[in-house]
């Protein structure tokens, strides 16, 4: 019988917390994972009340919040934000100030090379876990992901967190 050897050079990627992505990313760990209760995959298209939802996920979801890669398809595919104008680009970079107020985040441009070879870059968003609060955004609804999924608090779960 063969026996089975496991190999624990690298780190196991379902075990790496949001702040371990973080600090260690680059273009070929954000492409080995797939979106799941850590990462958002968001389009450089993406609108910022739709972003600013996911700010209010991360938020609310424990233990540690979780990670916004804008620039990067639902499919793993990365079309950057090179072609976002200074001002869209301000625009995504403002979304917690001004869309989800309360969270905390910090966010840098990764360099990445683009699905046409081109160096582009990749906004990588961390967005810490509030304990003391639910955060809600400035229209007033409140999210938490479940899985990879979106779920808008109900007040009754509002109340309960």
């Amino acid at each position: 019988m063969k026996q089975l050897k496991l190999s624990f050079d690298g780190p196991i990627l379902p075990l790496l917390t949001p702040d371990e992505i973080y600090t260690h990313a680059g273009q070929s760990l954000l492409q080995q994972l797939h979106e799941d209760r850590r990462i958002e995959y968001k389009s450089a298209r993406v609108g910022r009340r739709d972003l600013g939802e996911y700010f209010s996920i991360w938020a609310n979801t424990r233990p540690a919040g979780g990670l916004l890669a804008v620039g990067i398809e639902k499919d793993g595919t990365v079309t950057g934000c090179i072609g976002l104008s200074p001002q869209g680009l301000n625009s995504l970079e403002k979304t917690g100030r001004e869309i989800c107020t309360d969270c905390r985040e910090e966010m840098k441009r990764l360099p990445v090379v683009n699905v046409n070879g081109e160096d582009d870059f990749v906004l990588l968003i961390r967005v810490s876990y509030r304990e003391d609060k639910v955060i809600r955004t400035t229209s007033g609804k409140a999210f938490i992901r479940v899985g990879d999924d979106k779920h808008e608090l109900s007040d009754d779960e509002i109340r309960e967190l």
